[in-house]
Protein backbone atom coordinates (compact mmCIF):
# COMPACT_ATOMS: atom_id res chain seq x y z
CA UNK A 1 0.00 0.00 0.00
CA UNK A 2 1.73 3.77 -0.85
CA UNK A 3 1.49 6.32 1.30
CA UNK A 4 0.26 8.77 -1.05
CA UNK A 5 1.12 12.25 -0.08
CA UNK A 6 -0.83 14.90 -2.64
CA UNK A 7 1.62 17.81 -1.48
CA UNK A 8 4.55 18.25 0.51
CA UNK A 9 3.79 21.69 1.36
CA UNK A 10 0.63 20.51 2.40
CA UNK A 11 2.39 17.49 4.15
CA UNK A 12 3.26 19.57 6.83
CA UNK A 13 0.20 18.30 8.26
CA UNK A 14 0.11 14.96 6.68
CA UNK A 15 3.35 13.72 7.94
CA UNK A 16 1.11 12.29 10.46
CA UNK A 17 -1.01 10.33 8.09
CA UNK A 18 0.69 9.10 5.12
CA UNK A 19 -2.56 8.02 3.33
CA UNK A 20 -4.54 10.79 2.11
CA UNK A 21 -8.13 8.52 1.03
CA UNK A 22 -8.00 7.49 4.71
CA UNK A 23 -6.50 11.44 6.12
CA UNK A 24 -9.96 13.07 4.51
CA UNK A 25 -11.83 13.19 0.99
CA UNK A 26 -8.40 15.47 -1.02
CA UNK A 27 -9.12 16.54 -4.39
CA UNK A 28 -6.99 18.12 -6.31
CA UNK A 29 -8.34 21.36 -6.21
CA UNK A 30 -7.85 21.27 -2.68
CA UNK A 31 -4.41 19.78 -2.79
CA UNK A 32 -3.55 23.30 -4.46
CA UNK A 33 -5.41 25.08 -2.27
CA UNK A 34 -3.48 24.29 0.81
CA UNK A 35 -0.48 24.31 -1.30
CA UNK A 36 -0.89 27.63 -1.78
CA UNK A 37 -2.37 29.07 1.48
CA UNK A 38 0.25 27.29 3.33
CA UNK A 39 3.18 29.17 0.88
CA UNK A 40 1.35 32.49 1.32
CA UNK A 41 1.77 32.10 4.53
CA UNK A 42 5.39 30.63 5.26
CA UNK A 43 7.03 33.18 2.56
CA UNK A 44 5.77 36.13 5.34
CA UNK A 45 8.41 36.89 7.87
CA UNK A 46 5.72 38.41 9.90
CA UNK A 47 4.10 35.29 10.27
CA UNK A 48 6.60 32.56 10.48
CA UNK A 49 10.74 32.87 10.70
CA UNK A 50 13.15 30.52 8.86
CA UNK A 51 16.40 30.08 9.89
CA UNK A 52 19.72 28.93 8.57
CA UNK A 53 20.16 26.22 10.85
CA UNK A 54 17.23 24.32 13.14
CA UNK A 55 17.15 22.65 16.39
CA UNK A 56 15.18 21.10 19.20
CA UNK A 57 14.55 22.71 21.96
CA UNK A 58 13.73 20.03 23.90
CA UNK A 59 16.73 18.58 23.88
CA UNK A 60 18.34 21.37 26.70
CA UNK A 61 14.68 22.45 28.05
CA UNK A 62 12.66 19.59 28.32
CA UNK A 63 12.84 17.21 31.68
CA UNK A 64 9.53 15.53 31.19
CA UNK A 65 10.30 11.92 30.21
CA UNK A 66 6.24 11.59 29.56
CA UNK A 67 6.22 14.12 27.22
CA UNK A 68 9.43 15.38 25.80
CA UNK A 69 7.51 17.47 23.19
CA UNK A 70 5.90 20.00 25.57
CA UNK A 71 4.74 22.12 22.01
CA UNK A 72 8.47 23.11 21.68
CA UNK A 73 10.21 20.94 18.90
CA UNK A 74 10.17 17.03 18.37
CA UNK A 75 12.28 15.25 15.64
CA UNK A 76 9.80 14.96 13.29
CA UNK A 77 9.09 18.81 13.00
CA UNK A 78 13.17 19.49 13.03
CA UNK A 79 12.87 17.09 10.06
CA UNK A 80 10.28 18.90 8.50
CA UNK A 81 11.98 22.04 8.72
CA UNK A 82 14.96 20.50 7.21
CA UNK A 83 13.50 19.42 4.35
CA UNK A 84 11.85 22.83 3.58
CA UNK A 85 13.68 26.08 1.87
CA UNK A 86 12.09 29.27 2.29
CA UNK A 87 13.75 32.04 0.56
CA UNK A 88 11.71 35.29 0.41
CA UNK A 89 13.03 39.19 -0.67
CA UNK A 90 10.63 41.90 0.74
CA UNK A 91 11.74 45.46 0.43
CA UNK A 92 9.55 48.27 1.22
CA UNK A 93 9.52 51.70 -0.92
CA UNK A 94 8.51 54.72 1.25
CA UNK A 95 6.52 57.19 -1.20
CA UNK A 96 5.61 60.07 1.11
CA UNK A 97 7.22 63.33 0.45
CA UNK A 98 6.49 65.09 3.39
CA UNK A 99 7.90 63.79 6.90
CA UNK A 100 5.32 66.20 8.73
CA UNK A 101 2.60 64.86 7.26
CA UNK A 102 0.36 62.04 9.45
CA UNK A 103 -0.47 60.49 6.17
CA UNK A 104 2.13 58.03 4.66
CA UNK A 105 2.05 55.35 2.36
CA UNK A 106 3.91 52.80 0.88
CA UNK A 107 4.60 50.18 -1.72
CA UNK A 108 5.72 46.34 -0.26
CA UNK A 109 7.17 44.14 -3.18
CA UNK A 110 8.26 40.75 -2.63
CA UNK A 111 9.51 37.47 -4.04
CA UNK A 112 9.43 34.35 -2.67
CA UNK A 113 10.34 30.75 -3.22
CA UNK A 114 9.05 27.54 -0.91
CA UNK A 115 9.81 24.03 -1.35
CA UNK A 116 9.82 20.80 0.29
CA UNK A 117 11.97 18.05 -0.91
CA UNK A 118 11.30 13.93 -0.03
CA UNK A 119 11.27 10.35 -0.07
CA UNK A 120 8.24 9.37 0.02
CA UNK A 121 7.91 5.65 1.66
CA UNK A 122 5.96 2.57 0.69
CA UNK A 123 5.39 0.22 3.20
CA UNK A 124 7.29 -3.21 3.20
CA UNK A 125 8.94 -1.54 0.32
CA UNK A 126 13.04 -0.78 -0.30
CA UNK A 127 13.25 2.22 -3.20
CA UNK A 128 11.54 5.41 -1.66
CA UNK A 129 10.96 7.92 -4.43
CA UNK A 130 11.58 11.87 -4.43
CA UNK A 131 8.96 14.04 -4.47
CA UNK A 132 9.87 17.94 -4.80
CA UNK A 133 7.21 20.89 -4.52
CA UNK A 134 7.80 23.70 -5.55
CA UNK A 135 6.05 27.81 -5.34
CA UNK A 136 7.62 30.60 -6.70
CA UNK A 137 5.48 33.52 -5.56
CA UNK A 138 5.60 37.69 -6.84
CA UNK A 139 3.77 39.77 -4.34
CA UNK A 140 2.72 43.76 -4.37
CA UNK A 141 1.24 45.27 -1.75
CA UNK A 142 0.02 49.08 -1.07
CA UNK A 143 -0.72 50.78 2.32
CA UNK A 144 -1.93 53.85 3.45
CA UNK A 145 -0.68 54.90 7.26
CA UNK A 146 -2.20 57.76 9.23
CA UNK A 147 -1.05 58.50 12.90
CA UNK A 148 -4.31 59.22 14.43
CA UNK A 149 -3.34 59.58 17.86
CA UNK A 150 -0.08 60.11 19.94
CA UNK A 151 2.24 56.80 19.28
CA UNK A 152 -0.69 55.24 17.83
CA UNK A 153 -0.63 54.26 13.60
CA UNK A 154 -3.19 52.60 11.58
CA UNK A 155 -2.23 51.06 8.43
CA UNK A 156 -4.71 49.92 5.68
CA UNK A 157 -3.70 48.19 2.59
CA UNK A 158 -4.27 45.99 0.27
CA UNK A 159 -1.82 42.86 -1.64
CA UNK A 160 -1.78 40.67 -4.53
CA UNK A 161 -0.31 37.42 -4.97
CA UNK A 162 0.95 35.50 -7.73
CA UNK A 163 1.79 32.05 -7.88
CA UNK A 164 3.12 29.14 -9.70
CA UNK A 165 2.61 25.56 -8.12
CA UNK A 166 4.83 22.92 -9.46
CA UNK A 167 5.20 18.61 -8.53
CA UNK A 168 7.82 16.89 -9.58
CA UNK A 169 8.11 13.04 -8.38
CA UNK A 170 10.22 10.45 -9.67
CA UNK A 171 9.08 6.92 -9.45
CA UNK A 172 12.20 4.83 -8.42
CA UNK A 173 10.15 1.45 -8.17
CA UNK A 174 8.35 -1.02 -10.38
CA UNK A 175 5.47 -0.97 -7.68
CA UNK A 176 5.06 2.79 -7.49
CA UNK A 177 5.48 2.87 -11.38
CA UNK A 178 2.40 0.98 -11.22
CA UNK A 179 0.67 3.94 -9.89
CA UNK A 180 1.90 6.74 -12.37
CA UNK A 181 -0.73 6.13 -14.80
CA UNK A 182 -3.72 7.03 -12.20
CA UNK A 183 -1.47 9.60 -10.11
CA UNK A 184 0.76 11.48 -13.02
CA UNK A 185 -1.21 15.01 -13.54
CA UNK A 186 -3.27 14.44 -10.87
CA UNK A 187 -1.70 14.88 -7.73
CA UNK A 188 2.18 14.43 -9.04
CA UNK A 189 4.07 15.70 -11.72
CA UNK A 190 1.69 19.15 -12.30
CA UNK A 191 1.49 22.15 -12.01
CA UNK A 192 -1.39 25.11 -11.28
CA UNK A 193 -1.12 29.16 -10.91
CA UNK A 194 -3.04 31.40 -8.37
CA UNK A 195 -3.83 35.02 -8.26
CA UNK A 196 -5.09 35.87 -4.37
CA UNK A 197 -5.67 39.26 -3.24
CA UNK A 198 -5.20 40.04 0.60
CA UNK A 199 -6.54 43.04 2.15
CA UNK A 200 -5.35 43.93 5.92
CA UNK A 201 -5.55 46.52 8.50
CA UNK A 202 -3.10 47.51 10.91
CA UNK A 203 -2.96 49.45 14.40
CA UNK A 204 0.45 49.93 15.90
CA UNK A 205 1.67 51.62 19.00
CA UNK A 206 5.72 52.76 19.28
CA UNK A 207 6.93 54.45 22.17
CA UNK A 208 10.54 55.39 22.18
CA UNK A 209 12.29 55.68 25.67
CA UNK A 210 15.71 56.97 27.20
CA UNK A 211 16.84 52.73 26.86
CA UNK A 212 15.16 52.45 22.83
CA UNK A 213 12.12 51.75 21.89
CA UNK A 214 9.32 48.89 22.34
CA UNK A 215 6.56 48.17 19.76
CA UNK A 216 3.11 46.68 19.96
CA UNK A 217 1.41 45.71 16.73
CA UNK A 218 -2.48 44.12 15.78
CA UNK A 219 -2.64 43.19 11.85
CA UNK A 220 -5.35 41.45 10.50
CA UNK A 221 -5.39 39.66 7.21
CA UNK A 222 -7.54 38.06 4.64
CA UNK A 223 -6.43 36.32 1.58
CA UNK A 224 -8.24 34.37 -1.25
CA UNK A 225 -7.48 33.50 -4.62
CA UNK A 226 -8.46 31.89 -8.05
CA UNK A 227 -7.01 29.00 -9.42
CA UNK A 228 -5.84 29.37 -13.48
CA UNK A 229 -3.89 27.28 -15.78
CA UNK A 230 -0.82 24.91 -15.26
CA UNK A 231 -1.33 21.72 -16.34
CA UNK A 232 -3.85 20.16 -14.16
CA UNK A 233 -7.79 20.27 -15.12
CA UNK A 234 -8.79 21.29 -11.61
CA UNK A 235 -6.67 24.37 -11.55
CA UNK A 236 -9.71 26.73 -11.63
CA UNK A 237 -11.60 24.75 -9.11
CA UNK A 238 -9.27 26.00 -6.52
CA UNK A 239 -9.89 29.02 -4.32
CA UNK A 240 -7.43 29.46 -1.66
CA UNK A 241 -8.39 31.32 1.53
CA UNK A 242 -6.87 31.80 4.40
CA UNK A 243 -6.80 34.52 7.20
CA UNK A 244 -4.67 35.46 9.63
CA UNK A 245 -4.91 37.46 13.04
CA UNK A 246 -1.43 38.36 14.45
CA UNK A 247 -0.70 40.49 17.75
CA UNK A 248 3.11 41.20 18.77
CA UNK A 249 5.14 42.86 20.77
CA UNK A 250 8.74 43.91 20.19
CA UNK A 251 12.02 45.41 22.01
CA UNK A 252 14.49 47.22 21.25
CA UNK A 253 17.43 47.65 23.58
CA UNK A 254 19.95 50.57 22.81
CA UNK A 255 23.53 48.84 23.49
CA UNK A 256 27.08 50.74 23.09
CA UNK A 257 28.68 51.30 20.39
CA UNK A 258 30.98 48.87 18.66
CA UNK A 259 34.05 50.91 16.22
CA UNK A 260 31.34 53.13 15.87
CA UNK A 261 28.28 51.00 14.68
CA UNK A 262 25.20 51.01 16.92
CA UNK A 263 23.79 48.14 17.97
CA UNK A 264 20.32 47.02 19.55
CA UNK A 265 19.35 44.27 21.25
CA UNK A 266 16.09 42.85 19.62
CA UNK A 267 13.20 41.28 20.87
CA UNK A 268 10.02 40.03 19.81
CA UNK A 269 6.83 37.67 20.68
CA UNK A 270 3.87 37.24 18.95
CA UNK A 271 0.90 34.83 18.71
CA UNK A 272 -0.92 33.99 15.18
CA UNK A 273 -4.31 33.15 14.79
CA UNK A 274 -5.51 31.65 11.56
CA UNK A 275 -7.98 29.74 9.18
CA UNK A 276 -9.26 28.47 6.13
CA UNK A 277 -6.63 26.47 3.71
CA UNK A 278 -3.48 26.89 5.98
CA UNK A 279 -4.93 24.94 9.23
CA UNK A 280 -4.42 21.55 8.06
CA UNK A 281 -0.94 21.97 6.51
CA UNK A 282 0.37 24.13 9.61
CA UNK A 283 -1.44 21.65 12.41
CA UNK A 284 -3.13 24.25 14.30
CA UNK A 285 -5.35 27.25 14.37
CA UNK A 286 -2.74 29.29 16.26
CA UNK A 287 0.93 29.60 17.22
CA UNK A 288 3.28 31.85 18.77
CA UNK A 289 6.76 32.93 18.13
CA UNK A 290 9.75 34.48 19.73
CA UNK A 291 12.85 35.93 18.57
CA UNK A 292 15.89 37.57 20.07
CA UNK A 293 18.85 38.56 18.40
CA UNK A 294 22.01 41.12 17.78
CA UNK A 295 21.40 43.98 15.51
CA UNK A 296 24.02 46.46 13.79
CA UNK A 297 22.74 49.34 12.05
CA UNK A 298 23.84 50.05 8.33
CA UNK A 299 22.42 53.07 7.17
CA UNK A 300 25.79 54.26 6.52
CA UNK A 301 26.94 51.97 4.09
CA UNK A 302 23.69 50.46 2.49
CA UNK A 303 21.14 52.89 2.57
CA UNK A 304 18.62 50.15 1.42
CA UNK A 305 18.82 48.21 3.96
CA UNK A 306 18.42 49.44 7.84
CA UNK A 307 19.95 46.55 10.10
CA UNK A 308 21.64 43.60 10.14
CA UNK A 309 21.98 40.67 12.91
CA UNK A 310 22.07 37.28 13.71
CA UNK A 311 19.59 35.28 16.93
CA UNK A 312 17.27 32.62 17.43
CA UNK A 313 13.73 32.16 17.26
CA UNK A 314 11.02 29.39 18.36
CA UNK A 315 8.31 28.57 16.98
CA UNK A 316 5.75 26.84 19.98
CA UNK A 317 3.04 24.85 18.75
CA UNK A 318 2.59 23.73 15.34
CA UNK A 319 3.64 21.17 13.19
CA UNK A 320 7.18 24.05 12.61
CA UNK A 321 7.91 24.18 16.31
CA UNK A 322 11.56 24.01 17.08
CA UNK A 323 13.99 26.57 17.51
CA UNK A 324 16.39 28.04 14.21
CA UNK A 325 18.92 30.02 13.96
CA UNK A 326 17.81 33.15 11.39
CA UNK A 327 20.12 35.79 10.02
CA UNK A 328 18.29 38.99 10.21
CA UNK A 329 17.87 41.74 8.01
CA UNK A 330 15.95 45.14 8.18
CA UNK A 331 13.97 44.12 11.17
Amino acid sequence: MIRLRPSLLVMILLYLAYDKAEARNFTPASQFEEAFATSLVLSDSNMITFGIADFNPNRYLSKDENNPDNGLGSNDSIQLRNQMTVYSLPYTFELTEDPDSRWSHELTVRASYVNTDIDVEFKDKSSPDSDLDEIFGLYAEYAQNYDFYENWTISVGNAFHLMHYRNTHTYNSDFSQSFAPVLDGLYYNVSSNAFIIEPKITFQYKKETDWGEWRFNNSYHYAYGQGFGGSSDYSSDANPEVWRFVNSIQLRYNMAHWNRLAQVLYLKAKRVDLGGDANEPLGTDFYYEFNIAWLIDTRKWISLVDNVGIGFTFNVGSALRGGSIVLFYDE
